[in-house]
């Protein structure tokens, strides 16, 4: 048993001690906070109690946002939330952990809730803030800063951003101002210092009412008046159910008004207002009175119906019109006019010769009684002065055709033939371009007065060549004076050719070098009336104390007078009549203006060479003036006549405008193409003479039009064992001759090659022969070699010609004397002998019209110009001899030639140019010799003709010719040479178009050559007329850009008349039909051509042949110009 009781006591203690145990392993965890909020960084260690005491462990669920040491500190790592867990044992407790961005720096802001604005604070994070300044607020005592409602201690750290708000208690200070709402919602009193303004409070609501307004004493309060005392302020309230109905009569009887329920009707009243001078018409809903009144729409608010009324339009009024006269204004004559009522009265002024209403009256109303009585004071017209511009109107002539009737009639009466043979229009047309020269003399009559105006009119709408002349006639007073001041050689001629042109309506061209404006143009061959109406009306008046009615009476032709005003836009009013300064502008209207024209037969495409003639319809049918003027875009791609004739020149595209020759604003235009056609054409190696030595190669290089294409392109030749050609290589394998074939498609020519012997350099036949290879063209150059270059008189005229196969031409030197003057040394355009012949001056004749014959006749007679030889049509001809000094150069007689010594040494062209001191300089090297200033200014060499100054080398020095600056054809001016005259020998070469350029450039070349051959000069002595006054001449071989060509004539001619004179040269072209035997083409093919010729030198019965061949490029591949161009 006791065994039992010890196993049962064991048992029992096991238990307790069982128990025991099991409650000392569950702890309990107490911790002071149960949430944390860290900054990144921020470290804070929790406080921490177990019982038992019992080891903690510590753990964070995401160590990537807060981490927790073994102590329980916890960090913020990164922005975010998490939780850590402190553990004893089977125990265990979370804190909740909120991570936020670092804070640097903190702020408080103050809302002072309507006081005065304190500003926030930005400080440090943790720092303390330091209490602002109280705020203000009228009325109120402020209390202190709260922060969620408890006073704020400014002695704390702040840790965040925070919002202090101000505390107020109302003050009882000033008048008291309390509200009666009458039964309606409370409003609650409030007190004002004295002289401030009562704040409107919110209007108070009353159920069934309408607010009216806060009252005082039966007026409503005025909240901008101060408030000086306690107020009792009274709202005043409206029956909302209730609106009035009134009826506004504008001064009629009065109509009662209406009080009605809301949501009801207003009734129509059954009597009219009644207004004296009115008729009632009916009620309107707005002030404006435009809306009829409705009187069955239902009405909530008060409202205003307006009577509408018609003014009686009968009423009578009195105008009286008074003239001052004696300083009394007295009555002219009354009349009584009727008008509405309520209405201006109107009135018109009486047009009296003498008197003027100056002063208008302040504007009276129409009174309804018939009582309005306007009074018009009219005051005697000031003296004034007025002017008038005609505006191409006239009172002389109705038409043109009048005018020159009436001019035909004095001309014929100055020329002593009115009665029995009288000059016609048919006869001026059909006089030549020399003569008669009665035109400018005509001016100098009795006529002159008369007519002046129409010479200063073609003064200034006159051509460029003519109108200076014209200006002249009207300068110079006298015939006399005239032909002292003007060049009788030009200015006779270009007064003659103007006013002929005028007269005939017509452009003047019989003589290019006077080539008068177009007077078929409305603009200027009727353009006449301002500068008649200057001379030959008054315009200008003076002192006038009138009315005085502007002329209707005036002429136009084509156009009607529409009236007169005060400003050149014809705005505002028209003036039949005038009693005051200014100037009145006459306003003319087309009669039956053009409003369209229409072309019948338009055209998009024309191919080179081919014309079209145009045809129009100027509408309407019944127009005034159909006269057209048509132009094109693009002349050079297709020219067109005034009769409406195209020409397709070259390739490209031109816009034809056919403009109505009254009107500039009026025209129609198309646009026409002109398709490039396919052709083919090539370039050789540069310095390819048309032979070939054995191993020698040139390259021939294809250039394709219009659908083309280079890769086409073949070659063959007619003996493969002469020479080989690949790809445009030709290769010379064996003496002979050849053809090559260049084909592309259906285009195709020839290239004619002798391969021949390596010709002797010490032979002199073979020299001759090997000169004449030198000088032969391969390919011929297009060119549009330019006649006469005059822009913006005659324009420029060009002539499409290909130049020679040869700088040689194939001609004898023969010079005819037929024109040479028999007794020069009486002759009056000569200055005696030459001291020595220094210069060759070569000379264009600037005249399309006139040949070598012609100017042969007129250099005989000529009395202020003369020259040695002409050149032209074939022939050289001689005028002058060569001993007598000419008058060709324009650098006078007066001063002798010189040449000048450099001091510098050296051989070859020199370099010339002027250095800062303004020496001459002879390549780089300063001489004694000064260039010519202007005004003193130093020059450079931009100042040198095209040659530049006159050189020779002499005992291995420079020499230069003595200069002066010549402005005489160039204002900038010209440093030029003296000599011209005094010391070269003249030539001039004619451009007339019915010659041949090439050839006068050519045969020219041979006379230069023969004077300086014998006069032992060589060929740096040719000179332009340029280098002696600046002068555009030789313009033919300048504007072509060919005077280095020309001089490379030269020098070939030079060698045959000194080194081969002895060497006879003959030609015979192979191909007749292209070239003849001079060396000229004679027809300018379509396709690309090969001409051939065979030349041979002999000499003592020896000789040698060469053929050649040149290229001749086809139109289809050149541009040409022919004819003149602006």
């Amino acid at each position: 048993m006791k065994f039992i009781k010890k196993i049962f006591t064991l048992v029992v203690v096991l238990i307790i001690g069982l128990v025991v145990t099991g409650c000392k392993e569950d702890p309990i965890i107490t911790l002071n906070k149960q949430s944390i909020v860290l900054e990144v960084g921020e470290s804070e260690t929790i406080d921490v109690s177990v019982e038992p005491e019992t080891k903690l462990v510590w753990e964070s669920k995401n160590s990537e946002i807060a981490s927790v040491d073994e102590n329980g500190k916890i960090t913020g790592v990164a922005v975010g939330e998490t939780i850590v867990t402190v553990k004893a044992k089977k125990a265990n407790k979370e804190i909740q952990v909120s991570v936020v961005p670092k804070i640097e720096n903190v702020t408080i802001t103050f809302d002072s809730k309507g006081g005065s604005n304190v500003a926030a604070v930005t400080l440090e994070k943790g720092n303390k803030v330091t209490k602002p300044k109280d705020p203000t607020k009228a009325g109120y005592d402020f209390q202190g800063w709260y922060l969620n409602g408890a006073l704020y201690e400014f002695d704390l750290p702040v840790n965040a951003n925070i919002t202090l708000e101000a505390k107020w208690q109302e003050v009882e200070v000033g008048h008291k101002v309390t509200f009666d709402s009458k039964g309606g919602s409370t409003v609650d009193p409030v007190y004002v210092e004295e002289g401030q303004l009562l704040e409107k409070p919110d209007n108070p609501t009353k159920s069934g009412n309408e607010f009216l307004g806060w009252y005082l004493d039966d007026v409503e309060y005025d909240f901008s008046t101060p408030v000086t005392g306690p107020l009792k302020l009274v709202a005043k309230w409206k029956d909302a159910t209730k609106a009035v109905v009134i009826f506004e009569t504008f001064g009629g009887t009065v109509v009662p008004s209406q009080t009605i329920t809301k949501g009801s009707k207003a009734f129509r009243p059954l009597v009219y207002p009644e207004k004296e001078g009115f008729t009632f018409l009916d009620w309107c809903s707005d002030e404006a009175l435009e809306i009829s009144a409705d009187f069955n729409l239902e009405i909530n608010e008060d409202t205003v119906f307006y009577a509408k009324y018609r003014p009686q339009t009968n009423i009578p009024y009195l105008v009286e019109h008074r003239q001052l006269i004696g300083g009394v204004y007295k009555l002219k004559e009354k009349e009584t006019l009727f008008g509405a009522t309520g209405a201006v009265a109107t009135y018109m002024a009486k047009e009296y010769q003498y008197h003027i209403l100056k002063v208008l009256p302040e504007d009276q109303y129409i009174e309804a009684d018939g009582s309005t009585v306007v009074v018009l004071n009219y005051d005697q017209i000031d003296s004034y002065n007025y002017s008038l511009v005609y505006n191409g109107g006239n009172s002389i002539y109705r038409t043109r055709t009048a005018l020159v009737e009436d001019f035909l009639i004095d001309f014929n009466s100055y020329r002593g033939t009115l009665g029995s043979s009288p000059v016609t229009l048919a006869d001026i047309d059909a006089w030549g371009a020399w003569s008669p020269l009665d035109m400018y003399t005509f001016m100098y009559s009795n006529y002159r007065d008369k007519w002046l105006w129409l010479a200063d009119y073609l003064g200034q709408v006159g051509s460029n060549a003519n109108a200076p002349s014209c200006r002249a006639v009207v300068r110079y007073t006298t015939l006399a004076q005239f032909q002292a001041n003007t060049s009788q050689n030009s200015a006779p001629y270009a007064v003659e050719y103007e006013f002929r042109a005028f007269i005939l309506g017509k452009q003047f061209t019989k003589n290019s070098n006077y080539l008068s404006s177009d007077y078929s143009q409305f603009a200027l061959g009727n353009g006449y009336g301002a500068k008649l109406a200057e001379y030959r009306m008054q315009s200008s008046f003076t002192d006038v104390m009138e009315r005085v009615f502007l002329p209707s009476d005036l002429y136009r032709e084509g156009f009607s007078l529409a009236g007169w005003y005060d400003n050149a836009n014809f705005t505002g009013q028209r003036y039949t009549n005038i009693t005051s300064s200014g100037t009145y502008y006459a306003r003319w209207l087309m009669n039956n203006a053009v409003t369209e024209i229409v072309v019948n037969n338009p055209v998009e495409t024309l191919n080179k060479g081919e014309t079209h003639q145009l045809n129009w319809t100027v509408l309407p049918e019944e127009a005034y003036f159909k006269d057209v003027i048509i132009t094109t875009s693009a002349p050079e791609v297709i020219k067109v006549t005034q009769e409406g004739l195209l020409s397709a020149e070259n390739y490209g595209s031109a816009t034809i405008r056919i403009t109505a020759g009254v009107d500039p604003n009026m025209y129609t235009e198309m646009i026409i193409n002109v398709p490039v056609e396919d052709a083919l054409s090539v370039s050789l190696s540069e310095g390819y003479n048309g032979t070939l030595r054995v191993g020698e190669t040139f390259t021939i290089t294809p250039e394709v039009f219009g659908s083309l294409v280079l890769a086409d392109t073949t070659y063959e030749t007619s003996d493969a064992n002469v020479a080989k050609v690949e790809n445009g290589l030709v290769t010379a394998l064996a003496l002979g001759d050849i053809v090559i074939t260049v084909k592309n498609k259906e285009c195709q020519f020839t290239i004619a090659l002798s391969v021949i012997e390596e010709l002797s350099t010490t032979e002199l036949l073979d020299k001759a022969l090997a000169l004449l290879i030198e000088g032969h063209q391969p390919v011929l150059k297009g060119l549009n070699t330019i006649l006469l270059y005059d822009p913006g008189r005659a324009g420029i005229l060009y002539n499409a010609r290909y130049e020679n196969v040869n700088r040689y031409l194939f001609d004898e030197f023969i010079v005819d004397n037929t024109y040479l003057i028999k007794n020069p040394a009486s002759h009056t355009a000569q200055s005696g002998l030459m001291s020595s012949v220094e210069f060759v001056t070569v000379h264009d004749t600037a005249n399309p019209n006139g040949g070598a014959d012609a100017h042969g006749t007129f250099f005989q007679s000529s009395t202020n110009v003369s020259i040695h030889y002409c050149v032209g049509d074939g022939k050289i001809i001689s005028s002058l001899p060569e001993k007598y000094i000419a008058w060709h150069a324009g650098d006078g007689t007066g001063t002798q030639f010189k040449w000048l010594d450099t001091t510098i040494t050296g051989s070859g062209k020199p370099e010339i140019d002027i250095n800062s001191q303004g020496y001459y300089t002879i390549n780089g090297q300063a001489t004694p010799l000064l260039a010519p200033t202007k005004n003193g200014q130093i020059l450079d060499k931009s100042y040198f003709g095209d040659l530049g100054p006159a050189w020779k080398l002499e005992g291995g020095k420079y020499y230069l010719g003595n200069t002066y600056l010549s402005t005489s054809q160039n204002s900038r001016g010209v440093i030029s040479n003296y000599g011209g005259n005094n010391n070269s020998i003249g030539i001039e070469m004619c451009v007339n178009t019915s010659g041949n350029i090439i050839d006068t450039w050519q045969r020219n070349a041979k006379l230069v050559a023969d004077i300086l051959t014998r006069h032992d000069l060589d060929t740096n002595r040719v000179k332009m007329h340029n280098t002696f006054d600046g002068k555009n001449c030789p313009s033919s071989l300048r504007q072509t850009k060919y005077w280095y060509a020309f001089m490379e004539m030269v020098e070939i001619e030079y060698a045959f008349m000194n080194e081969f004179e002895d060497v006879k040269v003959t030609m015979t072209s192979n191909t007749p039909n292209l070239l003849t035997n001079l060396g000229g083409i004679k027809v300018m093919p379509k396709q690309t051509s090969t001409v051939s010729y065979t030349v041979t030198v002999e000499k003592d019965g020896v000789s040698k042949s060469v053929t050649l061949s040149s290229i001749v490029p086809g139109t289809a591949t050149l541009a040409q110009l022919n004819g003149y161009y602006q």
